[in-house]
């Protein structure tokens, strides 16, 4: 009877054993298993990290560029508003410089080679002539002396429907005008077909001509060369 009791406790402490055992080896598979997935989640939100730390990182230098592009931008605006400022003061002083010439002695020369000029581009022959309300007389008076100097040149055996226009004129004359209100200061316009086809050869329109083909001169002049123009040649 006292040996299978024994048996039966040595039976017991067995399995209690092997219990305890079996216990500490999950425990430890469960401590293991813990660390790994510890790592893992570490590493994943490491890795997340870093790419999001790259990503604003990126960004952060796109935002500082696009940034900096739009100083030097605005920059080059302001001295390009204020270089075409300088630009508009010299055609504005020559402009005033012409009014000069839409009047006196030297203007009915003037106005007659203009005349001339405009019916020769047009090389039309029925054309009407636009002039300031303050040169009409005098346009009435050049016609005839023009016309003959144009037959001169195109053939007088033609015959020409050469009309001043007594109901339309161009812009006032510079002093007929308050300050800010438009002008002109000479010349004429001359059309054909009905307006479709025009030459402009005003004393302004011929300013302007002038002063484009001349703006690359006047802004060297003005600002020096260009440094991206020297850096081409």
């Amino acid at each position: 009877m006292a040996g299978r009791d024994r048996q039966i406790e040595n039976m017991i402490r067995f399995i209690h054993q092997e219990a305890y055992e079996k216990a500490e080896e999950i425990k430890a598979e469960a401590q293991e298993q813990y660390l790994i997935d510890r790592t893992s989640i570490f590493e994943t939100e490491k890795a997340a990290l870093e790419q999001e730390f790259e990503r604003k990182r990126k960004q952060s230098d796109v935002n500082r560029k696009i940034l900096r592009s739009n100083v030097i931008n605005a920059s080059r605006l302001a001295l390009l508003q204020r270089r075409n400022k300088e630009v508009e003061k010299i055609f504005e002083r020559a402009r005033d410089g012409l009014k000069a010439f839409g009047s006196g002695p030297q203007y009915e020369t003037l106005l007659t080679n203009l005349m001339l000029e405009a019916l020769l581009k047009l090389s039309e022959r029925t054309v009407q002539l636009n002039v300031r309300q303050c040169d009409v007389a005098l346009a009435k008076k050049l016609l005839p002396r023009v016309l003959d100097q144009y037959r001169a040149k195109v053939g007088e055996d033609q015959t020409f429907d050469i009309k001043l226009d007594e109901k339309h004129f161009l812009a006032p004359a510079p002093n007929e005008v308050k300050a800010g209100e438009a002008f002109c200061c000479g010349g004429v316009v001359a059309s054909a077909k009905k307006g479709k086809i025009m030459c402009s050869n005003t004393l302004d329109s011929r300013l302007e001509i002038a002063f484009g083909n001349l703006l690359p001169e006047i802004r060297v002049g003005l600002f020096g060369a260009s440094k991206i123009r020297r850096a081409a040649y």
